[in-house]
């Protein structure tokens, strides 16, 4: 095989944008209790060449364009907050204007104050609902890694899935597809696309688990019993050995409500279960998971953004100071439905053949139960002395 992908044009104007960064990130200056921040903005191309010994030559080009705003603070009981928001496109006429970028960093620091007042939550275990981002990082973590080939090769993995292909997994009114070939889901970029995969296989889109059943695995050229064929999903960063990743993992629902109608089946839910109150996790950072079977299977997710809903009146209110925690098996088995829109998650994963890019498209999902644990850090001192430029 031989594929010749086409050049990507490259033109990005440095001295401009850093001026224009500038502009944006002097927004924080107006917010006296932020004690930390930053506009950041990479831009890079990558351009791959690949040839083996069964005749494959392989040319692909692809530019990515990240921007990042986040800030920081500390509520007043000393705790470290933060809040950001992330741009990523792969044409550069796509990036967000400068007046899109101080709304937006506008917007992260005026969130990040009313978080600092925000009450601190204690631990705990019931219904909520689960944004698109945070359900895309769910599904990632519990469902994605999981399902990597090489996972299923290797004695000091947890094997959670093996033996399970033609075996309900997940609710039926769930399809888990991969598909590295999709460019946009809704108008926005995903940063999982790629046209090759690292082993010179054309990526596939591949069907994970059809109606709640387990079809398939993510595979690269190491084989997994009862798989004869790589499905393009080999990758790697540039200094890593390719191994099954994921690209694009997409979640399609066949039980979809408005998310207003959603929420209004937490409240019935909370009522149900006794529970004074629920959560509607809605921002998130990211999360990680354990697969190895000499470790605990389970994963966690690291919320930014979580609202306490309360079962009376639907009534919502910021809090503070939780991580989503729990174990994959069970998780799965709590999901009853999920919102009609869906989102996009654009993020890094790290994993044994590196660090690259991938992206999750999900709707809202509501669950019966979720377990929240109260968040690990170290409370500090505020600062006495205020920095120069605030004086």
């Amino acid at each position: 095989m031989v594929y010749i992908g086409k050049e990507k044009p490259y033109t990005l104007d440095r001295d401009a944008w850093k001026e224009k960064l500038k502009r944006v990130s002097r927004i924080f200056r107006n917010y006296e209790d932020i004690i930390d921040s930053e506009v950041r903005m990479s831009a890079e191309q990558e351009t791959r060449f690949f040839i083996n010994s069964e005749g494959t030559k392989t040319f692909t080009q692809n530019t990515y364009y990240y921007i990042r705003i986040r800030t920081s603070a500390l509520s007043d009981d000393g705790m470290p907050l933060s809040n950001f928001k992330n741009f990523f496109e792969i044409h550069e006429e796509n990036l967000p204007s400068e007046k899109d970028l101080i709304n937006s960093a506008k917007e992260v620091a005026e969130k990040l104050l009313e978080l600092r007042k925000s009450p601190e939550m204690e631990p705990y275990t019931g219904p909520a609902i689960l944004s698109p981002e945070a359900a895309g990082v769910l599904f990632h973590e519990v469902i994605g890694h999981r399902l990597e080939g090489d996972r299923q090769r290797n004695p000091m993995e947890g094997m959670t899935f093996k033996n399970k292909i033609g075996e309900k997994i997940l609710p039926e009114f769930l399809t888990v597809i991969d598909e590295p070939t999709l460019k946009e889901e809704n108008g926005k970029s995903i940063s999982g696309y790629y046209e090759i995969d690292d082993e010179g296989v054309p990526a596939q889109k591949v069907i994970l688990v059809e109606n709640g059943i387990l079809k398939n695995f993510l595979l690269s050229r190491r084989m997994v019993k009862g798989f004869k064929n790589s499905n393009g999903h080999g990758r790697a960063d540039e200094n890593s050995k390719p191994m099954a990743r994921m690209g694009n993992l997409i979640i399609r629902s066949s039980k979809r409500y408005p998310l207003k109608e959603l929420e209004a089946q937490l409240l019935v839910l909370l009522k149900e279960k006794g529970k004074e109150f629920g959560f509607i996790i809605d921002h998130v950072e990211g999360g990680e998971t354990n697969t190895s079977r000499y470790g605990f299977q389970a994963f966690k997710g690291t919320p930014v953004l979580v609202y306490k809903i309360y079962a009376k009146d639907g009534k919502k209110e910021l809090v503070r100071g939780v991580d989503i925690v729990g174990t994959p098996l069970a998780i799965l088995d709590k999901i009853i439905a999920t919102s009609d829109e869906y989102g996009v998650f654009n993020g890094i994963c790290g994993a044994e053949s590196g660090f690259i890019p991938v992206s999750t498209v999900a709707p809202a999902i509501l669950v019966s139960e979720i377990e929240l644990q109260k968040k690990s850090v170290e409370k500090k001192r505020n600062f006495i002395l205020k920095p120069e430029w605030k004086k």
